[in-house]
């Protein structure tokens, strides 16, 4: 059952809203680059300078979701850090926290879907 007309433009806010919230928190943490933090990116074998990398894109992805006409833009970059992330996390066999980055990722899938049909009409 799809959602049309006015649920459909609100199940989208709401949904570019979830994602632009958890982007821009995420790329916070990132940039100001917390003790925890800076340790898990150091025990992951990445270099020092990593999380500023991850960050900016964080915050980038939540930048594109805010207008619609960047929309799929935010999608393919944000798809992109998520994928990294599920695939950083369960290498060091950190199933649980796996299942965030792709909780994102199927998020963001479904807002490529509505961006994508938007787009073509």
């Amino acid at each position: 059952m799809e959602c049309t007309g006015v649920y459909a433009t609100l199940a989208d806010r709401i949904l570019r809203f979830v994602l632009t919230a958890f982007f821009l928190i995420g790329g916070s943490i990132n940039l100001a680059g917390p003790l925890a933090v800076l340790s898990e990116y150091q025990s992951w074998g990445y270099p020092t300078w990593f999380h500023w990398l991850t960050g900016f894109l964080e915050l980038a992805t939540a930048c594109l979701l805010i207008p619609k006409t960047t929309q799929l833009y935010a999608v393919v970059l944000g798809s992109c850090v998520m994928i990294g992330a599920a695939v950083t996390l369960a290498v060091h066999q950190s199933w649980v926290r796996t299942a965030l980055p792709v909780f994102i990722f199927v998020l963001l899938a479904s807002l490529f879907r509505t961006a994508l049909s938007a787009r073509s009409r």
